[in-house]
C-alpha cells in the first residue's frame, strides 16, 4: 500500500521509487536494502516516525549493515523534532558503521568516508562530547572535494566548538546503498 505523502506531493520519479520499494517490501520482508532505502525516502521527507521504523528493520535484519546504522544514526542524532533524537543510540550506531565500512572495504570514495565521520561527529555532539565531534569532523575536512563541501565542515567545527549539536531535517546521508554482490 502507497502512503498519502504531504501535500507539495512528490514527483513521478520519486512515486516510481517508493512504489517499487514498498513492493520490494512486499515481496521480501527480509529485504534489508529495501527497508533502508524506503527509511531514507522517508527521512528526506521529514516523516521521522517513518523512516525510524524503517531503519529500525533494515538493522534488526542486518545488524552490520554498515549504511542502514549510519543512516538510523543520522536521524537519532540530527533530527529537529526531539523525540527522535537518541544520543547514545546514535554514538553506538555511527561507530559500529564506520568500524563494519572499513572493515569491509566499503570507504572506497571520499565522500562516503565523510558521511561515516561526519554522522558519527554529529553524534558525539548530540551527546554532548563536542571536542570528540570537533576531532572526527576534523578528519573529514580533507575527504571533501568540494568549497562547499569544506565550507560546511569547517562550520560544523565552528558549530561543535561552540557547543551547538547539529540539526539537518533530511539527514546526513544522501543515498541509498550500493546492494552487496556476494
Amino acid at each position: 500500500m502507497i502512503h498519502e505523502v504531504k501535500s507539495w506531493g512528490p514527483d513521478a520519479k520519486t512515486r516510481r521509487a517508493v512504489e517499487r520499494f514498498e513492493a520490494q517490501i512486499a515481496r521480501d520482508l527480509d529485504d534489508a536494502y529495501a527497508y533502508v532505502n524506503m527509511g531514507l525516502w522517508w527521512h528526506w521527507n521529514e516523516e521521522y516516525a517513518r523512516a525510524l521504523d524503517h531503519y529500525d528493520a533494515a538493522v534488526r535484519l542486518d545488524p552490520v549493515f554498515a549504511h542502514a546504522r549510519c543512516a538510523r544514526a543520522s536521524l537519532l542524532a540530527t533530527c529537529p523534532d526531539a523525540r527522535y533524537r537518541n544520543g547514545e543510540v546514535a554514538v553506538r550506531d555511527a561507530t559500529v558503521a564506520l568500524d563494519v565500512a572499513r572493515e569491509s572495504g566499503q570507504l572506497t570514495t571520499n565522500w562516503k568516508h565523510r558521511m561515516y565521520l561526519e554522522t558519527l561527529a554529529a553524534a558525539l555532539a548530540e551527546c554532548g562530547d563536542f571536542d570528540a565531534a570537533v576531532q572526527v569532523e576534523q578528519e573529514a575536512l580533507p575527504l571533501c572535494i568540494t568549497r562547499i563541501n569544506e565550507e560546511t565542515a569547517n562550520a560544523r567545527i565552528a558549530q561543535f566548538r561552540a557547543g551547538v549539536p547539529l540539526r539537518v531535517e533530511e539527514g546526513l546521508v544522501r543515498s541509498g546503498p550500493p546492494r552487496r554482490t556476494e
